[in-house]
């Protein structure tokens, strides 16, 4: 289904979570060079990017 979704408006934040950029409300800087999401309507838990994808996660956002 992933392979079904317009990159541009969606991305692969972790395994368990793919995010529409509408969704997207405030990005922070995290431990260790992660991201904490928050998401409107926020789903259960904290989301965060992993280091390793949160160049491409900014990148994806143009910031």
């Amino acid at each position: 289904m992933e392979t079904q979704l317009d990159p541009e408006v969606f991305f692969r934040a972790n395994r368990q979570l793919v995010v529409n950029i509408q969704a997207v409300k405030e990005v922070t800087p995290y431990f260790k060079g992660r991201l904490y999401l928050l998401l409107e309507p926020a789903p259960e838990g904290d989301q965060i990017i992993s280091s390793g994808k949160a160049n491409a996660f900014k990148e994806w956002l143009d910031m």
